[in-house]
């Protein structure tokens, strides 16, 4: 049998928290550091030859701000984003970054991660359907298809607009495993994490009812951080990682899917860059012994639609139900 990995990249520089204020030092600090936190986790992939799904801001790709004045909300929600341009465009600005994935020797997908950072629960069909359509007219003009899309901060919504502007899949949610209570969730996975006896979950894509393939996630490496996640790490092995070999090691067992994201500037320390490191390395290992395979969120899409009746408006499988219950 043989599972399958997949990465996905929310690539968004400070487009993810433009709606965020005031901002914490820390998320000061990330923007800052986004853009060579991109290119060096673009590097841990092109030294395993591991290829992502790159989900970027479609605004990213150009400083032409008529793209803006055509958006519902216009021009109240990007406010801080021009002013913010007008002081640091390097924050706001990503081309070359994307073009050094598109160009880079491994074979990655650009995907979209909306057009300008929206929450889509919180918006209405209107102006879902003008994030999707202007993402992907901005990544035509550079050619980019995105097909894949990536919700903002997760938050799903509006799938039947992905679907009638042309999206072929998305990144669902994780299922729960674990209780939901805050703090509860953290010390479960890290107590699970040392004693052997929890695993992320690998998951199964499925054709939803608007005929999109739901590509779960399974776990999100950039998270497992403060206390008392570093103090376990400073004595032993980072248990990101041992949870991430497991969810790998459980993929190949059961020729399912194990689904692994995070942001390029969740990498603030060298600790963060040797845990995707590690993982990547484990990949590589599983790969070569034939164990599992790496695809993006388009192969997944193409697979699954290939071999599965995708009539719209059909029952969704339980693993579908269990996703939409979060």
């Amino acid at each position: 049998m043989t599972g399958s990995v997949v990465f996905s990249v929310d690539a968004e520089l400070a487009w993810g928290v433009h709606d965020l204020h005031p901002l914490s030092d820390e998320q000061v600090q990330r923007c800052q550091q986004a853009r060579t936190r991109w290119r060096q986790l673009l590097d841990l992939f092109e030294m395993s030859e591991t290829p992502a799904t790159w989900a970027i801001v479609g605004h990213l790709l150009t400083d032409d701000w008529r793209y803006g004045t055509s958006h519902p909300l216009y021009p109240e929600w990007f406010e801080v984003a021009y002013d913010g341009f007008e002081n640091d465009s390097s924050q706001w600005l990503g081309r070359d970054l994307i073009d050094a994935v598109a160009l880079a020797s491994v074979e990655h997908e650009i995907a979209s991660h909306s057009f300008s950072h929206v929450i889509f629960p919180e918006i209405d069909a209107a102006v879902a359907a003008a994030e999707c359509r202007l993402a992907r007219t901005v990544g035509n003009q550079y050619g980019f298809e995105c097909t894949s899309f990536v919700f903002p901060r997760n938050k799903i919504a509006h799938r039947d607009v992905l679907a009638e502007c042309g999206f072929t899949c998305y990144r669902g949610l994780r299922p729960s495993r674990l209780p939901a209570i805050p703090g509860l969730r953290g010390l479960g996975l890290l107590a699970g994490s040392l004693t052997g006896g929890v695993t992320p979950p690998t998951v199964t894509p499925v054709v939803d009812e608007f005929g999109l393939v739901n590509v779960p996630a399974s776990m999100f490496l950039g998270g497992f951080r403060g206390q008392p996640w570093s103090s376990v790490a400073a004595v032993t092995a980072d248990p990101a990682v041992k949870l991430a070999r497991k969810g790998i090691d459980r993929a190949g067992e059961r020729d399912e899917l194990f689904h692994m994201w995070l942001h390029p500037n969740d990498l603030t320390s060298q600790r963060y860059i040797d845990r995707v490191s590690e993982i990547l390395a484990y990949v590589e290992l599983k790969r070569r012994q034939g164990d599992i395979r790496v695809e993006t969120m388009a192969d997944v899409a193409r697979r699954v639609s290939s071999t599965t009746d995708t009539t719209v408006g059909s029952a969704p499988t339980p693993v579908e139900r269990t996703v939409r219950e979060q």
